[in-house]
């Protein structure tokens, strides 16, 4: 058995590594990326909740006029629904009172409406929480690409504590390739480039201002803290 050759890292963000390994010119891309897993169960982020319904309802282009009586509430944001009115249509505007003109998100056709319902979704469109979604933990996992003699031999895959990287010899890979935690048994995590969507970020992060359009710090973006001091 072959003693183990230890390649060289370091603390900077994801690399690139050459090193010769079993006499196979061998290159190591190491990347990070964001990847959202739901951590807490919760509503679907599709999901509807029936929060009001208009009656004596009127169209004309973008003015809906609710002159019957509404049941509940037609808030700012709501997506309505009913006869001659297009999917995904929202509230854009409400009026003083729950009589009045509402001012919809998109044409609707004006045909005489006796009733519309109206519904909130997990988030308005703004982000902001309705009703209870699921809380998504946004994760960093770490990827590695290998290249032997600038040919890859395999690519995207999950970079694991003590895991092997490459698992089949058809591959064209003489030996093993692992890589080990010194002070615990975890997996490497990075910094993503960017921000998940609005939608899929969990509460912090959409407490978080947005002043770099929702990038992460070019000081520390890509990078894959610790890799060199305690992975090898």
């Amino acid at each position: 058995m072959t003693a183990p050759v230890v390649i060289p890292t370091t603390t900077a963000p994801a690399q690139s590594i050459s090193v010769n390994l079993n006499g196979q010119a061998c290159r190591i891309e190491l990347y990070t990326k964001s990847i959202n897993v739901p951590s807490q169960s919760g509503p679907s982020f599709s999901a509807l909740t029936l929060v009001g319904i208009g009656y004596g309802v009127s169209l004309n282009s973008l003015a809906m006029v609710v002159s019957g009586s509404v049941v509940g509430v037609i808030p700012a944001g709501a997506q309505i629904t009913g006869a001659g009115i297009p999917p995904d249509t929202l509230i854009a505007a409400v009026p003083p009172e729950p009589l009045g003109t509402y001012t919809l998100s998109q044409q609707a056709t004006p045909t005489a409406q006796t009733r519309v319902t109206a519904y909130v979704s997990t988030f308005r469109p703004s982000g902001q929480v309705l009703v209870a979604p699921p809380v998504y933990q946004n994760t960093n996992p770490v990827f590695v690409d290998l290249y032997v003699n600038d040919a890859l031999v395999i690519g995207g895959v999950l970079l694991r504590d003590r895991n092997a990287i490459v698992r089949n010899s058809y591959f064209g890979f003489l030996g093993d390739i692992a890589i080990i935690d010194t002070q615990a048994n975890e997996d490497p995590q990075g910094v993503p480039l960017t921000l998940p969507p609005p939608d899929l970020m969990n509460p912090t992060q959409r407490e978080t201002p947005l002043a770099l359009g929702g990038k992460t710090p070019a000081s520390v973006a890509g990078t894959i803290p610790g890799l060199g001091s305690r992975w090898l």
